[in-house]
């Protein structure tokens, strides 16, 4: 967001039983508060409404700031064989990147280091 946009977006909260109706916030406010809400509210909005929804949103994951839980996990490079890569045509294949140690018919896949 830019600009004056923190303090005119507002964000509202409905409390059904709460006799003084919703609750109101601005962006301000919600980012002083937990700096992950406004990640994760629009990411939940943009989400079809559909059986698969609260699958995805569970995948999501929002950590403020830097440094997240997961940070010191070394990541490893496995090579998996016998990935066949078909083309289309021979200009195709031929955009195919390669590396030194790499051929065609290889697929890396990273895993965390247990």
């Amino acid at each position: 967001m830019n600009g004056h946009t923190w303090d005119t977006k507002v964000y509202k909260f409905d409390r059904k039983a709460h006799p003084k109706g919703p609750k109101i916030l601005t962006a301000k406010t919600v980012m002083a508060r937990n700096p992950g809400m406004i990640i994760n509210l629009a990411v939940r909005r943009m989400l079809p409404r559909n059986k698969l929804r609260p699958l995805w949103y569970r995948r999501l994951f929002v950590y403020g700031g830097a440094i997240h839980p997961h940070w010191q996990i070394p990541q490893v490079v496995v090579p998996i064989e016998n990935h066949n890569v078909v083309a289309s045509d021979q200009n195709a294949s031929q955009m195919l990147p390669l590396t030194a140690n790499a051929n065609r018919n290889t697929c890396y896949t990273i895993y965390p280091a247990s």
